[in-house]
């Protein structure tokens, strides 16, 4: 189906249509059942108290571990991407300065190949790591996503003025990752701050 990539399921089954390749291997009310029914959890075992995300968690989980395996390149980077999506759900969100503006948000650390590293699904609360300094907000996302690179081995970070700010780049150097990113001018207070506890 997403090597033809018609706009509705129904039309590999239509008399004008119809692709064998899909339509001779199940009927189309069969894989409506199919696609009705699937589930990626396990209810009597899930826990639903772990967000929004709990049924794709197990998922999210393995997709996660496997992305691990992958050897990682020097250069990374930290940058939010849109999963383009209009239909109606509570993790849909709009942002204007995006090509594909309606879609769910989903922060990525890619390595300069543009191989997919980690990942995080925006649910629109933060979810703060205990074990991580806080640094606000956007820093935390880039602290949480650092979490499968190795320590004091000279890794380079990219990010936009979203995330960086002073506090950042001075917790990214304690754990040996180098940074660099745009910023913004209301963000420089940081260093104030960052004077004034020293």
């Amino acid at each position: 189906m997403s090597v033809y990539g018609l706009p509705h399921t129904k039309m590999y089954w239509g008399t004008e249509t119809c692709i064998s390749q899909v339509a001779d291997v199940m009927s189309r009310n069969r894989w409506q059942a199919i696609k009705t029914n699937i589930h990626l959890t396990d209810y009597s075992t899930s826990d639903r108290t772990t967000g929004k995300l709990f049924k794709l968690r197990p998922f999210i989980d393995s997709l996660s571990s496997n992305l691990q395996k992958i050897p990682i390149d020097g250069k990374v980077r930290v940058d939010e991407q849109i999963i383009p999506f209009k239909d109606r759900h509570s993790l849909k969100v709009y942002v204007k300065n995006k090509p594909k503006k309606w879609g769910y948000k989903v922060f990525a650390l890619c390595d300069s190949s543009g191989i997919l590293l980690n990942f995080e699904i925006d649910t629109g609360k933060e979810e703060h790591d205990s074990e991580l300094p806080d640094v606000g907000v956007s820093g935390n996302i880039v602290l949480r996503m650092t979490e499968v690179l190795q320590r004091h081995m000279n890794h380079k970070m990219y990010y936009d003025n979203w995330f960086s700010c002073v506090i950042l780049v001075v917790e990214l150097e304690k754990m040996g990752i180098q940074s660099l990113g745009t910023v913004r001018s209301n963000r420089l207070q940081d260093v104030v701050s960052l004077v004034i506890r020293s």
